[in-house]
């Protein structure tokens, strides 16, 4: 893509086909366009100085296309650019961490004492369970489905997988991975324990065992996509992730520059 921003780019690339319908690049921002219909999946992502974008475009862009959209930067860019971006009435959304793990040896991904791990599993088997644990996430069901239909049809170069946590039959968690076999970089998402089973070391399982699967296709890292500061935040940072870089969804301008 050549966006002068290794995270961003060599994300976008594993999303392309995933998360991402398509991508557009212009000279001043790239608009990501998503298979969901949130504004966390459909975005501008700003790559120059809020006075050198094409605002015109962007929000021709932006009206060619049916659903909401939102600003993408990364923190440096909004501290930078705060001044400016607040007199076109920009405000923040939310934000998003990228955490990254070097792969080298296994990890200890045995389940706690009277649960068990499984990929043995069918969409039904973790979907509510997802749901329940995701209720702000409107997309949910829909994201479950488009990511169990990429797990049985798969995707050239690519291996997707989902494993379950059982606890007398019960689904009490689950978490995806994909693992792009070019880029050599795995994707961890959709991870979520029931609250009634947490702080057992159900996340840490889950979490080891998407992490020994992309090594075992040889992936040399992983990263997940968490709410900076969030408790999934903390929860990989004690696997061993390190954060690379923080983004800030923002909303649309509710007035553009002359």
């Amino acid at each position: 893509m050549f966006i002068d921003d290794q995270v961003f780019e060599s994300s976008h690339q594993l999303f392309l086909g995933t998360n991402v319908a398509h991508l557009l690049l212009t000279p001043t921002f790239v608009f990501v366009k998503s298979y969901f219909p949130s504004k966390f999946y459909n975005y501008f992502f700003l790559t120059k100085p809020p006075n050198y974008i094409d605002w015109s475009l962007l929000s021709a862009t932006a009206q060619s296309m049916p659903g909401e959209e939102s600003l993408y930067v990364t923190d440096d860019y909004y501290s930078k650019n705060q001044a400016f971006l607040e007199k076109l009435g920009v405000e923040k959304l939310g934000s998003g961490a990228y955490l990254y793990k070097t792969l080298s040896s296994k990890e200890h991904a045995k389940a706690p004492v009277g649960h068990e791990l499984t990929t043995d599993i069918t969409k039904s088997d973790y979907s509510s369970m997802l749901e329940e644990c995701f209720t702000d996430f409107a997309d949910s069901s829909l994201y479950n489905k488009t990511w169990e239909g990429y797990r049985e049809s798969g995707q050239a170069g690519r291996v997707f997988e989902t494993f379950i946590a059982r606890n007398e039959g019960e689904v009490v968690g689950a978490g995806s991975v994909v693992v792009d076999k070019n880029l050599k970089l795995g994707y961890l998402h959709n991870g979520a324990v029931r609250v009634k089973h947490r702080r057992q070391g159900l996340h840490a399982s889950l979490t080891n065992a998407r992490i020994n699967f992309a090594n075992d296709l040889g992936a040399q890292q992983v990263f997940s996509v968490v709410e900076d500061g969030g408790s999934s935040y903390g929860s990989l940072t004690k696997l061993g992730f390190k954060a690379r870089a923080k983004y800030y969804w923002l909303s649309m301008p509710s007035s553009t520059p002359n």
